[in-house]
């Protein structure tokens, strides 16, 4: 994800936030929660209510944003979802069974929460960030199994190694210009545009 992700990616840590808050708690006279954009939304929150007061659960802090943001009937489904964004970023892409279960209840939601998933910029960031993570989950399981058959077939030596170094070449040149999950793609461009027109929010350049 670091070698995927810019400076500002939508980014769900909740636990981690909160513990943060705490250890450094001692150390300040009041603090402010500032940061230079709304893709850590959730974080300035539990920041805030940590520094309230520190004895408060972060997944309590979680659920009273779900409920406010997302509705009573999306919130309790919402905070597991969050807690498995969190666990996205916390282990290895390749073999994460959180990455797929995250990805399987946010569309869930999705489709359970149409005026949600339409309306509520919030709740499209957690989609996009759930749509994201599977989907370079997707890519690197596909450029992993084509780089391990080409090492194999290299290994093995060949009786005309100039066509297989041109075989080889053109099978990366090929997987170049793939998309492995073209589904996963253009609902993630969709998300970016649609927080694009609600609120502006920037995730590429020219």
């Amino acid at each position: 994800f670091a070698a995927t992700l810019g400076r500002e990616p939508v980014i769900y840590r909740p636990s981690e936030h909160a513990h943060i808050a705490r250890l450094y708690q001692p150390q300040t006279v009041g603090a402010v929660t500032y940061s230079d954009g709304v893709t850590d939304d959730l974080n300035k929150v539990i920041w805030s209510a940590m520094l309230w007061d520190p004895r408060r659960s972060d997944r309590e802090v979680v659920g009273e944003y779900t409920r406010c943001f997302f509705g009573e009937k999306a919130a309790a489904e919402a905070s597991r979802g969050i807690y498995l964004l969190e666990a996205n970023w916390k282990a290895g892409v390749l073999g994460s069974h959180s990455i797929p279960k995250a990805f399987t209840l946010w569309q869930k939601l999705e489709r359970s929460s149409p005026s949600l998933t339409k309306n509520n910029w919030r709740f499209q960031m957690a989609l996009l960030r759930a749509y994201y993570d599977r989907y370079v989950q997707v890519k690197l399981e596909k450029e992993t199994a084509l780089q391990s058959s080409i090492l194999r077939r290299l290994s093995l030596g060949s009786a005309d190694p100039i066509a297989s170094a041109r075989s080889t070449i053109e099978q990366l040149d090929a997987a170049q210009h793939e998309t492995p999950a073209p589904e996963l793609r253009a609902r993630l461009l969709q998300l970016g545009q649609q927080l694009f027109d609600s609120i502006g929010l920037q995730l590429s350049v020219p």
